[in-house]
């Protein structure tokens, strides 16, 4: 065997890639008989791998032969994804979704979650990348949303995943530690299937091994982010309005004798969120505008439009109302204590719930929303006008014993009325963040389906108008009045005739922050 006097050449087989199998090693010749082969666990072999097996061959090239030292065999590095642990016990706390009754994972857009991989031993991360994806089926039409690995913060309209940390096992496996980032205000909330890959740094080669997650992973809306629509910046009216199980709504007889009702909204029971998912695939009415597709999941004031559709039953929804004296074949509205035996019952048995009237639209209501991550309260206004033809002007009439003369009367009065108020930033050119009336009680059709709102408290109290259903809820609490009072009997006896700018709208009451007492906020409206 001759003397070495330079480096070895090294041939690689199988090699059929068009740019020639890489060795990303180095190799120098030695004394006779020997090789030194550097750093010899960095092999791998790219682009365009073909085989898992392959043969390292050295040879020694000199003016009278070639000569080969030594052979050895190559694996190519395939690592297998072992399995993937979503770390509940971390996650949840991290995004307030703990007190979920699920066995999901349940986060929260515009915001990071942790998950560690187990992997073969041949992982390596200089090597190697773990990426993930995540699969939606809204509308039944399958979505795949990318989650490319990324070595800095990408922007917060993106998703990414990083790279934390790897180490190996006592059972000489690899667990690496990753962050996947979720998307802010255009992110769909809803239920997603998500899947990790292994794949090889360079991107031209296939994917190396994939595994779903063992939990579906259900993301929601973020009132502790400032980057996400919904986003409240005090801590005590987040617990309040997202957080509170419980609550109470105003009622009462009239203006003069308030009482409050005890409501548990129960927003983190199992058939609350169940409910809350497949309301939201549901479809309302008959206009297109009521069906949410990928785009407006993303849209808190269109899913709360869209709630507001579907806990009415008119147009196939939660409940179903009544306002007469029978309550056979049902429960009467008065009797409800709260939304969880309501939502259970309408879960168990796909069919519309009976009975319910303004308060229990509104208690159903606002416990979706804060399930769905959207801060939300109960709301009654006392003396509530109901315009019915929209011309912003309520016209009603007295008998001569001045009891509501409905035979003469356009519109009509309510002695009280409650709806929800959801919290929100609107998309620009709307204008008028805060405070926004959703309203689930079935009183007109908006878009050809019986829903009312989000309608911002700010446009009601300026009179601005706009969407949605802007006017017909400054009519309840701030529209002009005119009002016919026949002084007799007879249908054509004399009509004592006013007109009342201060008609209705009294007492607009909630439930104070952090305690049972009365809060008027008819100033937000007047």
């Amino acid at each position: 065997m001759p003397q070495s006097s330079g480096p070895a050449q090294w041939k690689i087989e199988p090699d059929d890639d068009p740019h020639g199998a890489r060795l990303h090693t180095t190799a120098t010749g030695g004394p006779a008989g020997t090789t030194t082969l550097s750093n010899p666990e960095s092999i791998w072999i790219s682009p365009g791998t073909i085989a898992t097996n392959y043969t390292l061959t050295a040879t020694y090239p000199n003016e009278y032969a070639t000569n080969i030292y030594d052979t050895a065999q190559i694996h190519t590095a395939n690592p297998k994804i072992i399995s993937i642990d979503p770390l509940l016990d971390i996650n949840k706390p991290l995004h307030h979704t703990d007190l979920y009754k699920t066995n999901a994972l349940v986060v929260r857009r515009a915001d990071a979650f942790a998950v560690t991989v187990e992997l073969s031993a041949m992982y390596d991360n200089q090597i190697h990348d773990i990426s993930f994806h995540a699969v939606d089926t809204f509308n039944g039409v399958p979505m795949t949303n990318d989650i490319p690995v990324s070595i800095s913060d990408l922007d917060n309209m993106q998703w990414f995943c990083k790279f934390i940390s790897s180490q190996k096992t006592s059972t000489d496996t690899v667990l690496v530690e990753m962050e996947i980032h979720l998307p802010a205000n255009n992110c769909p909330i809803g239920e997603y299937k998500f899947f990790a890959q292994t794949t090889h740094k360079d991107r031209t080669m296939p994917i190396v091994d994939e595994k779903c997650f063992p939990v579906d992973v259900i993301i929601l809306f973020n009132p502790w982010n400032s980057n996400d629509f919904v986003h409240l910046t005090s801590d005590t009216e987040r617990q309040e309005y997202v957080m509170n199980q419980n609550g109470l709504i105003w009622m009462g007889r009239d203006v003069h004798n308030k009482i409050a009702k005890n409501w548990r909204y129960g927003q983190f029971e199992d058939d609350a969120l169940s409910v809350l998912l497949s309301e939201l695939q549901a479809t309302s009415g008959a206009t297109v505008v009521n069906t949410l597709d990928r785009q407006t999941r993303a849209i808190p004031s269109r899913v709360a439009r869209h709630l507001a559709a579907r806990v009415n039953s008119n147009d196939g929804g939660i409940l179903q109302g009544n306002w007469s004296p029978d309550f056979s074949g049902g429960t009467s509205p008065f009797d409800w204590r709260g939304s969880p035996q309501i939502l259970s019952q309408y879960k168990r048995t796909g069919n519309a719930v009976k009975y319910g009237q303004c308060w229990v639209f509104a208690g159903t209501l606002t416990t979706l929303l804060r399930c769905s991550g959207i801060p939300s309260r109960p709301v009654t206004n006392y003396m509530s006008g109901h315009d019915t033809n929209g011309d912003g002007i309520l016209d009603i009439a007295f008998d001569h014993n001045g009891n509501f003369y409905p035979a003469k009367s356009k519109d009509s009065i309510w002695n009280y009325h409650v709806w929800s108020e959801a919290w929100m930033q609107r998309a620009r050119g709307i204008g008028h963040s805060g405070w926004q009336v959703v309203d689930a009680t079935p009183q007109e059709k908006s878009d050809g389906t019986f829903q009312c709102g989000p309608a911002a408290v700010s446009a009601i109290k300026q009179n601005l108008g706009g969407i949605f259903d802007v006017t017909f809820v400054r009519a309840e609490i701030n529209a002009l009045t005119r009002i016919d009072h026949y002084l007799s009997p007879s249908i054509y006896s004399c009509i004592q005739y006013t007109e009342r700018h201060d008609y209705v709208g009294k007492d607009v009451s909630t439930k104070s922050i952090g305690n049972n007492s009365r809060e008027d906020i008819t100033s937000n409206y007047k």
